[in-house]
């Protein structure tokens, strides 16, 4: 691979792992490092 393509490859994985992450979001915890998940972008 050539490396625009890894870099793009990684750019995705790094989407995915971040949209499965933020798991159990209900609870005291959970809410509260939701919060501050979305206000660090």
């Amino acid at each position: 691979m050539i490396y625009f393509e890894k870099f793009i490859m990684n750019e995705i994985w790094r989407t995915i792992i971040m949209a499965i992450l933020v798991t159990g979001g209900a609870g005291y915890i959970g809410s509260h490092t939701c919060v501050e998940l979305l206000n660090s972008g």
